[in-house]
């Protein structure tokens, strides 16, 4: 299939009829010697018309000639494996969600993109258009985890349904790596050869083998490029690009609430700040700004900070661990019997160690009153967080008797120990920390000691499951039986707890998020949008929050140019030179043989090649040019 790298120049076919209209001209009338003029008179007073021109083999030498010419500068090649295969990469960084792709010079090529339409839609009827020219089409989702949105495919219907489950929302990008997965699938294309076209409001890393489509328009917008919330503080920024200074409505709301609103005035392209008194509270903090009518990115004009308060459900009373987590900022704890069903950060519950709950993080107690034994702690996994800076040399605690559970598949053993033979005492269910009654004194002391103890068993006393929706603790004795109460390792323990599900987690706008992930009430996998997101257990919240989205790229961006390729870079690319066939040295070598022989046919003396009457002198000589 002939295709042209310029075809533009296909526009010099248009000489064709110039050519004719020159060979019109040049016919002259023959000289001839007559016995009288009347006739030529009467011939002439009547309308004499010009003689009709002759077809020759000399004009159809020069139509060959700029027909040959026009098509040679056109690139002419022929392909002689079918179709390319057509890498599309196509962005989805939160600035392509700009509704300004009607201004972007790509629009241009199209002619159909009305206002209103987003940097991603220009980049979805570019890709269409690219498609409907035949061959398999490869989509490449660029963002901050490049992928392979759709392997390479001839059914438009796959493309299709690629194209529009693209979102632009990722508020990080990764350029290099995204044109690297590009040059692979371009490599492994087969024999057709391969197209890489970058369409993208960013230039690409390396142009070597890259066809770019300049999606950047020229809107203006103005958004929150920052938000924390620090000592009761809120503070905010808010960055734009309009042309002319803006008065901007800003509130900062906690839930329903407004906890803080003001008019910021934004200069012209620049930038302003602001800070607020607001206060603890048990909720994130939500900061909106009300921007003009003119702005083309919505992603930026609402972002969240802070945290809410981490809840922890018990069902029942624990003395030691209610005044540890007392002591902790932000952490509300609630005593229920319906712990179990509670929507918390964090629960703790008593005789569930063989039927752990299905969801949320859950520390697992045996019962106070259990019958035990005495066990000493001879190893912790220091490296694990529930673990850091907790120091359990020489602890000994009430093992339950028989043992809750062993070594079973899907849990990780954090804390081991040593039973001993004699069995512990069963204190009061409403006594307060304190040595079990009849707990033996150690057999072996030290965190890192072996399992080799003498008339002991080895087990495991705290054991953990990661699952979608949070990690489950269980232990195989009471911290309330022993001595862990009374040693600084148990605050340090509950502190390292609550950091494990405590909800302040911010997360960049477009990440994937694990199994059972919600957002308000409804499941999702990524988070597509600002907002508060639940997901592993936790409450996080995802806000755009880059100065770089919020100042849109420009088409400016790609007049700078990408970084030249280095040579091992271009020979990387994959070229199609070996499938195809250039036309155009062939082309210009019959231009001019054409021109020799329409040259020679002018000035030899075969008469045939010049129609009667062009050229001729007053003998039928030819006459000089």
């Amino acid at each position: 299939m002939p295709t042209f790298a310029a075809p533009v120049f296909l526009w010099g076919l248009l000489a064709l009829p110039l050519v004719v209209l020159l060979h019109r001209i040049r016919v002259r009338r023959e000289r001839r010697e007559v016995a009288g003029s009347f006739l030529w008179r009467r011939a002439r007073d009547a309308g004499a018309r010009r003689p009709r021109m002759r077809p020759s083999i000399l004009l159809l030498l020069q139509l060959l000639a700029v027909t040959g010419l026009s098509l040679a500068a056109a690139g002419p090649r022929w392909n002689l494996a079918g179709p390319p295969l057509r890498v599309l990469v196509i962005e989805a960084s939160a600035s392509m969600a700009a509704r300004d792709g009607s201004t972007a010079p790509a629009a241009a090529e199209l002619g159909d993109i009305g206002p209103g339409a987003s940097r991603l839609d220009l980049a979805r009827a570019v890709a269409r258009r690219l498609a409907r020219e035949g061959g398999p089409v490869a989509i490449v989702r660029g963002g901050a985890e490049p992928r392979l949105a759709l392997p390479p495919s001839r059914e438009m219907g796959a493309v299709a349904d690629a194209l529009d489950r693209l979102q632009a929302i990722d508020a990080e990008t990764d350029p290099e790596r995204t044109l690297r997965i590009a040059r692979d699938v371009a490599t492994a294309g087969g024999g057709a050869g391969a197209e890489i076209h970058w369409l993208s409001d960013r230039p690409p890393p390396s142009t070597a083998g890259v066809r770019v489509h300049v999606l950047a328009g020229t809107g203006a917008n103005v958004g929150l490029t920052g938000f924390e919330l620090v000592a009761g503080q809120a503070w905010l920024q808010v960055s734009s690009t309009f042309a002319a200074p803006l008065e901007l409505p800003v509130e900062v709301r906690r839930g329903d609430q407004v906890a803080a609103s003001t008019t910021l005035l934004v200069p012209a392209r620049g930038e302003a700040a602001a800070t607020f008194p607001v206060g603890e509270g048990p909720t994130s903090l939500q900061a909106r700004i009300v921007p003009p009518a003119a702005d083309v990115l919505a992603l930026d004009d609402v972002a969240w900070a802070g945290s809410p308060r981490t809840f922890v459900a018990m069902d029942r009373g624990f003395a030691a661990l209610e005044r540890a987590l007392g002591a902790i900022d932000g952490v509300q704890v609630r005593v229920t019997s319906a712990a179990a069903g509670q929507d918390a950060d964090l629960r703790v519950l008593h005789g569930r160690l063989a039927q752990p709950p299905a969801s949320g993080p859950t520390v697992l107690l045996p019962p106070r009153d259990a019958s035990a034994v005495a066990a000493t702690i001879l190893s912790w996994d220091r490296a694990d967080p529930l673990l850091r800076f907790v120091d359990l040399s020489e602890l000994v605690v009430a093992h339950l008797d028989p043992a809750p559970f062993g070594e079973e598949e899907g849990w990780t053993t954090l804390i081991r120990g040593v039973r001993e033979v004699a069995e512990a005492g069963t204190p009061d269910d409403a006594a307060e920390p304190g040595a079990a009654a009849g707990v033996a004194e150690p057999g072996a002391a030290g965190g890192e000691a072996g399992p080799d103890v003498r008339g002991g068993e080895a087990v495991p006393l705290l054991q953990r499951r990661d699952g979608p929706e949070g990690p489950v603790w269980r232990f195989a004795f009471h911290p309330v039986r022993g001595d862990l109460t009374l040693r600084p390792a148990f605050p340090t323990l509950v502190v390292n707890l609550v950091d494990a599900v405590r909800s302040e987690d911010r997360i960049a706008l477009g990440s994937e998020l694990p199994a059972g992930s919600s957002r308000d009430g409804s499941a999702v996998t990524v988070a597509d949008e600002p907002g508060l997101y639940r997901a592993g257990g936790r409450t996080v919240h995802a806000s755009l929050l880059d100065a770089d989205a919020t100042r849109l790229p420009g088409p400016g961006a790609f007049e700078q140019g990408a970084a030249e390729p280095a040579d091992d870079d271009a020979m990387a690319v994959p070229t199609e030179a070996s499938m195809r066939r250039e036309i155009a040295p062939w082309l210009l070598g019959l231009v001019v043989a054409l021109l020799l022989l329409e040259w020679w046919g002018w000035t030899g003396s075969a008469r045939p090649w010049i129609p009667r009457g062009v050229g001729a002198g007053p003998q039928g000589d030819r006459a000089p040019r």
